[in-house]
């Protein structure tokens, strides 16, 4: 589990990847090479929300100037990846439940249309790849390891909305995606929040399987909602505060606090503000 009190700590060294070289003058722009190895890092848990960008050691482990390295943070700081403090450096951006529910909103309807799509399409070479996306889950999870989760699901989701054969859906998420992506982790680090998920994700994929458009939708739709709630539990505790009552609608607006078939026999939830 991600341990907060940690998430100060200066980042890792980065090894690039074998046969890549960030200074290599074949390859693409330093600056683009750069900004994806620590997006990738970001996206997979190897850099915390909260690790510190250590300019001196990125520089003398990847083998590149101070300039390229600065020009690729300020990529990373437009797609609000990471933030930079005057005095205090560079970190991986910490993610807030306010700025959580805005993202979550927009991706319930965004993932809600993907799997409703994916159903009436019902390609079998796109159903194959879910089902083979599930099975890395499933090994993530038994690993243990939170990074290989988070990359696994990440895997799972772009396919469901390759599957849903829409360019215009799967672009929205792309610019969504880094940043839903920073929040993946922390909901992972919930108690049972990755297996739960994985039944989830194997509900979606049997609605999509039959072709039932509507409960691939509806499956779609209450597996962000889950996602939301765990967040919002991790994030609060992060703040080191309650979810305020307008959060908690916020939540129960998402559908937080529903369950429908088979997922009723997972643990329901109800809104510890709501006293009746």
């Amino acid at each position: 589990m991600v341990n907060w009190s940690d998430q100060m700590s200066e980042c890792a060294v980065l090894q690039p990847e074998e046969g890549a070289s960030c200074a290599s003058k074949n390859s693409e722009p330093v600056r683009a090479t750069l900004a994806k190895m620590l997006r990738d890092a970001i996206s997979t848990g190897d850099l915390l929300p909260g690790a510190r960008l250590s300019e001196r050691k990125l520089c003398a482990s990847l083998g590149v100037s101070r300039s390229a390295l600065r020009e690729a943070v300020r990529q990373l700081e437009s797609d609000e990846l990471v933030e930079t403090f005057p005095q205090r450096g560079t970190f991986v951006a910490s993610p807030t439940l306010s700025d959580a529910l805005d993202i979550y909103e927009v991706r319930i309807e965004l993932e809600g249309l993907a799997g409703r799509l994916a159903a009436a399409l019902r390609d079998e070479r796109a159903l194959a790849a879910l089902s083979d996306a599930l099975d890395t889950i499933e090994a993530a999870i038994h690993g243990g390891a939170v990074s290989d989760i988070v990359a696994a699901k990440t895997l799972f989701y772009e396919r469901l909305v390759a599957a849903s054969g829409n360019a215009v859906l799967q672009r929205s998420l792309a610019r969504l995606r880094d940043r839903i992506v920073l929040y993946r982790g922390v909901a992972l680090n919930e108690p049972g929040r990755a297996t739960g998920a994985l039944r989830e994700l194997r509900a979606i994929h049997s609605a999509i399987a039959k072709g039932d458009a509507p409960r691939a939708e509806r499956m779609s739709r209450l597996h962000i909602a889950e996602a939301a709630l765990n967040l919002g539990n991790a994030l609060s505790r992060k703040e080191c505060r309650a979810i305020t009552p307008v959060e908690w609608a916020r939540l129960d607006l998402l559908g937080a606090f529903e369950r429908a078939g088979p997922l009723d026999q997972t643990n329901s939830h109800k809104d510890p503000t709501d006293e009746g």
